[in-house]
Parts: structure tokens; C-alpha cells; sequence
């Protein structure tokens, strides 16, 4: 009887090690792979550089945003509900075919009044305009 019991508490602890090292390699390789990840070596003088999917790319125009953000920058930005947005955020917006960034001011019932950080007089912009935050820059100077 104590063999038994022996032998399917071995059996047992076989079956968690050989879970443990299933899901181990599972990981491993996920993480290897990177899921959602994709390879923008391009921007960086193909420098090997992955970024998750949910960040999107855009060239950085004239947008006023001084050092912040320069025309030719990259600017790293993701999808962001208007309601989420605070004064301090810099911000994407579209509007008539184009794209511009701002830093927002202030915010009021879903509008926000932007400026560049090079100074002028804020704009106002609706938050079904909005398209995301930025997140991170890529320098290109």
C-alpha cells in the first residue's frame, strides 16, 4: 500500500515537473517572438528595435512643438479615449487631411485647448478629433 502511494505520488510530481517545464518553454518562446511585436529597425539606422502594436509612428511636421518635437522627429504615440487626456499630455489630432500635436492646456467638457511648447496662442481642439498620445520620441537630428 505504501508503494502504491509511493509510486503515484512520484507519478504525480512527474506530471507537475513535466507542466512546469511545458509552460516554461512556452513563455521562453513567446517571449523570444515577442507576440504583438513589430520591427521598426528602419527608424533607427537598422538597429535591431521592436515595439509593441498598440504604438504607432508618425513623422513629426511643423507642429510648433520646439525641442519637444521637431519636424522630422518620430513621435511614438497610442490611441487615447478623450476623457483620459489631462493638461500636460501632448496630443495628436486630424483634422482636414492633416495631422498636428500640441500640448494640451487645459481641457473642458470634451475640448481641450492645445499649444506647441514654442510658444503662440493655444487652438482649440474637439475630442472626437483626437487620435492619441504621444508616448515616446524618436530624435532624428
Amino acid at each position: 500500500m505504501k508503494a502504491d502511494r509511493a509510486l503515484k505520488t512520484g507519478a504525480i510530481l512527474a506530471l507537475l515537473f513535466a507542466a512546469a517545464l511545458s509552460w516554461a518553454w512556452v513563455i521562453e518562446s513567446r517571449l523570444a517572438r515577442g507576440p504583438g511585436l513589430r520591427d521598426i529597425s528602419e527608424y533607427l539606422d537598422n538597429r535591431r528595435a521592436l515595439i509593441t502594436g498598440d504604438v504607432r509612428i508618425t513623422a513629426a511636421g511643423d507642429w510648433g512643438m520646439g525641442q519637444t518635437l521637431r519636424e522630422g522627429d518620430l513621435a511614438l504615440w497610442v490611441p487615447a479615449w478623450a476623457g483620459r487626456i489631462e493638461p500636460g499630455d501632448i496630443v495628436l489630432w486630424g483634422r482636414e487631411n492633416s495631422i498636428a500635436a500640441g500640448r494640451v492646456v487645459s481641457t473642458e467638457n470634451g475640448r481641450f485647448l492645445a499649444a506647441g511648447d514654442s510658444g503662440g496662442n493655444p487652438y482649440p481642439v474637439e475630442g472626437r478629433e483626437i487620435l492619441g498620445v504621444v508616448v515616446g520620441v524618436i530624435y532624428r537630428r
